[in-house]
C-alpha cells in the first residue's frame, strides 16, 4: 500500500471518527428532499421519512404528519403528527402503532423529558390540528380515504387527554 493510500485511509477514519462524536453529541441527522428538508427523528435511522405538510425556505415548516416507513413496507410504522419550524420538529406526538406514543416538546429530533401535564395536553392539541390539516389537504387532494383516516387521528388526539 502505498504511502498516499494510507494517508487516505487515516482521514477516512478520522473523519468518520468526527461524524460519530458530532452525532453522538446529538446533532440530528437531516433527511427530506433539498425542497423540502427536515431533522430525521431520533431512532428513524433507515426508514423512509415522507413530510406531509408545508415548507418554507427549503424547510419543513408549521403544522404537518411525518411519516417512517420500512424500506420494503408501504405501511409506516411510525408517525409523527405536529409542529416543524425551520425543518426542526418543535411539538407534537409520534405514535408507534402497537408499541404506544411519545408526547411533549422536540429538541434534536428527541422527545424533551418532563412530568409537566400543560406540555403534554398540548402536544396532543398540536398533534390533533396537524392531523386535522393533513386531512383538509388530502380532501382538497380527492384522497378521501387518507382525508378519512387523517380526520379520524384528528377526533382520536383531540380527546386523548380527556
Amino acid at each position: 500500500m502505498s504511502l498516499s493510500s494510507v494517508r487516505g485511509l487515516i482521514a477516512i477514519v478520522l473523519f468518520g471518527a468526527i461524524a460519530l462524536s458530532v452525532h453522538a453529541a446529538g446533532t440530528a441527522a437531516w433527511a427530506g428532499p433539498a425542497t423540502c428538508r427536515h431533522e430525521m427523528p431520533s431512532g428513524w435511522t433507515g426508514r423512509i421519512i415522507k413530510w406531509e405538510g408545508g415548507c418554507r425556505d427549503g424547510r419543513a415548516q408549521g403544522l404537518g404528519v411525518m411519516r417512517g416507513y420500512v424500506a420494503e413496507s408501504r405501511t409506516a410504522v411510525w408517525v409523527f403528527y405536529g409542529e416543524v419550524r425551520q425543518g426542526r420538529m418543535t411539538i407534537g406526538v409520534i405514535e408507534r402503532p402497537g408499541q404506544g406514543v411519545i408526547a411533549g416538546e422536540f429538541r434534536e429530533g428527541q422527545v424533551v423529558s418532563t412530568d409537566d401535564r400543560e406540555t403534554h395536553v398540548r402536544a396532543f392539541q398540536v398533534a390533533a390540528d396537524a392531523a386535522r390539516q393533513a386531512s383538509e389537504r388530502f380532501e382538497q387532494q380527492g384522497n378521501v380515504s387518507s382525508a378519512r383516516h387523517y380526520a379520524e387521528r384528528a377526533h382520536h388526539w383531540s380527546e386523548f387527554m380527556d
